[in-house]
């Protein structure tokens, strides 16, 4: 390349043509987009078919997506501190594997936030055409301009904006949680008289099915490790994983098990709106607007988390080459990279027209991110190696072990539709192409040292 590339806060100067991000964002907004990222429409929905799946044991699936969710989020917790920038798992791979590596990550991932926001859009749009019965393409197009707007605002207008979103649903759920431990903690307790370890041992594979579902719910660090370059301390990124994780996890579980508890699980798992369905059993009609009030929050943060996440990523491969220069455009009076954001919310608009269905878009944002993940955590395994971090070594080992068995576990259902399949291959295939035309195109350049603190990357 002709000139050095520079980013913010780490004394490089900055490709013409680019810009610098503002550190704008504060340990709870980021916290905020992590929280947005994952309790999107999925809890909403998919908790009542992991309870058709694992029946009373759901509790256990989710136990168990945590404990890897925790390791997954050590992996970014500890590659986050070591690469602060905000090209998150994209940087991590080509630093530790090269740009080859690292730009079929980066694609994979902008591809999955994509994909993420297409699913987020649909199901917007179901849930506000329960209060409006318009067509939910309207409402899915109405969501996606208003959010664009939102981000291209700024970094700190969009962390205030999805706090608001996050206080909002996270306070539906809490409202339905402490509801459910007041008026009908004995049915609870009565639906989980029958659990037991050797029940648990004799439903393995229902678990673990059900596990794999599940697992896409927890894919929002990837977001907060997206904003290193943007929060005030980047020293706070990896607090913000653990602290999202671990409130996620206690809502999630605190949720399933009252819902079990309140509505059985024969017509529980069989409903479109399964919470919904839970709150009117004990809550009456109230309790059912509170819980599609609480999706439309859900959906319209997450959708935020993943558009937000998208744009960083796809500007960090354009400032790095691996991507088109264009998209590596910042803002000079918001600081925000505001070519990036209209791409990534553009196509995520094509998705949701093409695709429209939530199941298909669903799976590709699963098998995506699910790949990411355990390509992240091999990376932060031979990284931990390298550095010879006895514990970081087992911890991010066991992580890509189980990420890749619950891959597995995906591809062996016979769920899949042949949508979901094709459009995955696609996208791994383009990425692949991507990939290889802009590092190779990086290797026919000069390549200048860049110095990042103490470090010099090629």
């Amino acid at each position: 390349m002709n000139t050095k590339s520079v980013i913010q806060g780490y004394g490089k100067e900055l490709k013409r043509g680019t810009g610098r991000l503002a550190r704008s964002l504060t340990f709870g907004e980021a916290v905020s987009i992590g929280i947005g990222a994952m309790i999107g429409g999925g809890i909403f929905a998919v908790i009542g078919i992991i309870v058709g799946i694992a029946g009373i044991f759901a509790p256990v699936s989710l136990i168990l997506c945590t404990l890897i969710a925790l390791f997954t989020g050590y992996s970014y917790a500890y590659l986050s501190r070591k690469y602060p920038l905000c090209g998150a798992s994209y940087t991590y791979v080509k630093e530790i594997f090269g740009e080859l590596a690292g730009g079929l990550t980066g694609w994979i991932s902008w591809f999955a936030c994509v994909s993420a926001c297409a699913m987020y859009a649909v199901a917007f749009g179901y849930y506000m055409s329960y209060f409006v019965r318009v067509p939910w393409e309207i409402w899915g197009a109405l969501l996606i301009i208003l959010l664009v707007i939102v981000n291209i605002l700024g970094a700190k207008a969009m962390g205030r904006f999805e706090s608001i979103l996050v206080a909002l649903k996270v306070g539906i759920l809490l409202l339905f949680i402490g509801a459910g431990i007041l008026l009908a903690w004995g049915r609870v307790k009565e639906a989980f008289a029958g659990l037991s370890v050797k029940g648990i041992m004799s439903s393995t594979t229902p678990i673990l099915i059900a596990a794999s579902i599940i697992f896409i719910a927890y894919e929002g660090f990837e977001a907060i490790a997206t904003s290193s370059e943007e929060v005030k301390d980047p020293n706070v990124v990896s607090k913000a994983i653990f602290t999202s994780i671990i409130v996620v996890a206690s809502i999630y579980l605190l949720v399933t098990i009252i819902s079990i508890g309140v509505s059985g699980i024969g017509k529980f798992s069989e409903s479109n709106a399964p919470l919904a369905f839970a709150a009117r059993n004990f809550l009456g009609n109230i309790g059912e607007v509170l819980l599609w009030l609480g999706g439309i929050f859900a959906t319209s943060s997450a959708y935020n988390a993943c558009l937000y996440s998208g744009s960083r990523i796809l500007y960090a491969m354009a400032r790095d080459g691996l991507a088109p220069s264009t998209f590596a455009s910042v803002n000079e009076r918001t600081n925000v990279p505001y070519m990036s954001i209209l791409v990534t919310a553009l196509l995520s608009g094509i998705v949701f027209v093409a695709v429209g269905a939530l199941a298909s878009t669903s799976l590709l944002a699963s098998l995506l991110f699910m790949f990411l993940f355990l390509i992240v955590n091999i990376s932060a395994t031979k990284s931990c190696i390298q550095s010879r971090n006895g514990k970081g070594k087992i911890m991010t080992g066991t992580a890509a072990v189980f990420i890749a068995f619950l891959f597995a576990i995906v591809f062996l259902q016979q769920t899949i539709s042949n949508i979901a399949l094709g459009m995955t291959a696609a996208v791994l295939l383009l990425s692949a192409l991507l990939s290889y035309k802009f590092s190779a195109k990086l290797i026919n350049d000069a390549e200048i040292p860049i110095k990042i603190g103490e470090e010099i990357y090629k």
